[in-house]
C-alpha cells in the first residue's frame, strides 16, 4: 500500500511540473505586433518658405500599434529619401511621444529635415515618411511619400555665438558666404576670450547650428559638443556647410607692406585694432609706391585692391597693389566685417 501511495504522489508531482511548464511556455510566446499599416499626411507636397517657417505645414496621422498587452507605446517619425527605404539607414528621427497618434511639423523643422537629407533649395523632391513604435521591441508602419521644396537655411551669413559673447546669436559676429550656392563662408571674428563657440545659420537657436564632429569636422546635431578657441584674439574662419568641414587661422596681426612703406616688400608695418569700430588702422609716413595688406607678417593671407588707382575701395585676393601717388603722412584703415554695403572687405587710405 505504501509503495502504491508513493507512486501516485510521484505521478501527481510530475503532472503538476508538466502543467507548470506548459503554462510558462504560453506566457513567453511573443505575439506578432499589429503595427500601423498606413500613414496619412495632410498634404502630398509642401512648398517651404521663410514665410511659413513658424507655421504647421504638415500633419501626419497613424493608427495605434497593438503589442497585445497594456503598456504605453512610444512613437517616432522617421524621414528619409525614397532610395533609402530598403534599409532606412540614413533616416532622420523625431520622437513624438507615448500613445500619440498624430504630429504637426513646422516649416522650420521640415525644412531642416529636408536640407539634412540633401534636398536642394527651391526644388521639389520626394521624401519618405514612416512611423516607428516601441514598447519591448520596435515595429514600423508602411511609408508615405511627400514632395518637399525647402528654402535655403542660410541668409548670406553664419553667426558665431560662444562663451566669449554670452552665447547670444542675435548679437554674435558673423561671416559671409563666398560662393553662389551659399555653402562656403569666410570671415574674421574677434573673440575676447578663449573657449567654446558654434556656428548658426540664423541669429537664433531655432535653425541649424554646427558643432564639433572631429578635428576640422562639423555636425548639424544640435546636441553636439562645442567648437573651441584656444586663445582670445582674432580668427579667420572658413566654413563649408555642404561638406561639413571648417578651418581657422589665428590672426596675430595685420600690417601694410610694399614699396610705399619703410619695410618695403620684406617687413610689414603693424596696424592697430579698434574694438569699437571693428577695424584695423595705422597712421604712418608713406612714399610714392605700392601698398598691400597681409596677416601675421606672412603671405598666406594677403589682400590688394580691386582697383589699383583707388585710395578707397574693395579688397580682394590679388597680386595687385594700391598705388600711393605721392609721399606724405597717411592713415590707412581696413574693415573686414562685411556688415554693410557693398558687403566686401574694404580699405581707405587718407592723406593727413
Amino acid at each position: 500500500m505504501k509503495k502504491l501511495l508513493s507512486t501516485i504522489l510521484s505521478l501527481g508531482v510530475l503532472a503538476l511540473f508538466i502543467s507548470g511548464c506548459e503554462d510558462d511556455s504560453e506566457v513567453t510566446v511573443l505575439k506578432e505586433i499589429d503595427s500601423p499599416k498606413e500613414v496619412i499626411t495632410s498634404k502630398d507636397s509642401v512648398n517651404l518658405t521663410e514665410g511659413n517657417q513658424e507655421s504647421d505645414v504638415l500633419t501626419i496621422e497613424w493608427q495605434a500599434a497593438d503589442y497585445h498587452f497594456d503598456a504605453p507605446v512610444t512613437y517616432t517619425l522617421e524621414f528619409t529619401l525614397p532610395s533609402d527605404t530598403a534599409s532606412w539607414s540614413s533616416a532622420i528621427s523625431r520622437e513624438i511621444g507615448e500613445d500619440v497618434l498624430s504630429a504637426s511639423i513646422t516649416g522650420s523643422d521640415l525644412n531642416e529635415i529636408a536640407l539634412n537629407l540633401g534636398l536642394q533649395p527651391d526644388q521639389m523632391a520626394p521624401m519618405a515618411i514612416r512611423v516607428e513604435s516601441f514598447v519591448d521591441r520596435l515595429a514600423y508602419s508602411g511609408s508615405v511619400i511627400v514632395n518637399v521644396s525647402p528654402y535655403s537655411a542660410y541668409s548670406g551669413y553664419l553667426w558665431v555665438p560662444g562663451g566669449y559673447q554670452g552665447w547670444d546669436p542675435s548679437t554674435a559676429p558673423k561671416i559671409r558666404y563666398e560662393n553662389e550656392a551659399e555653402t562656403v563662408f569666410k570671415g574674421y571674428v574677434y573673440m575676447r576670450s578663449e573657449g567654446p563657440f558654434k556656428f548658426t545659420s540664423y541669429p537664433d537657436w531655432n535653425h541649424t547650428s554646427f558643432g564639433y564632429a572631429g578635428d576640422t569636422l562639423l555636425t548639424k546635431d544640435p546636441d553636439a559638443d562645442d567648437l573651441m578657441a584656444d586663445s582670445a584674439g582674432h580668427y579667420e574662419f572658413v566654413v563649408d556647410t555642404a561638406n561639413l568641414v571648417w578651418h581657422s587661422t589665428y590672426i596675430e596681426s595685420w600690417g601694410i607692406i610694399g614699396t610705399a612703406t619703410d619695410g618695403g616688400w620684406t617687413e610689414s608695418t603693424p596696424m592697430n585694432y579698434d574694438d569699437e569700430s571693428d577695424t584695423w588702422s595705422v597712421t604712418t609716413d608713406l612714399a610714392n609706391g605700392a601698398l598691400k595688406f597681409r596677416a601675421n607678417n606672412e603671405w598666406e593671407i594677403n589682400y590688394g585692391p580691386k582697383d589699383t588707382n583707388e585710395l578707397s575701395g574693395i579688397l580682394i585676393n590679388t597680386d595687385a597693389s594700391i598705388t600711393i601717388p605721392e609721399a606724405g603722412n597717411y592713415t590707412v584703415t581696413i574693415d573686414l566685417s562685411r556688415d554693410e554695403e557693398p558687403f566686401e572687405y574694404t580699405y581707405e587710405v587718407t592723406k593727413n
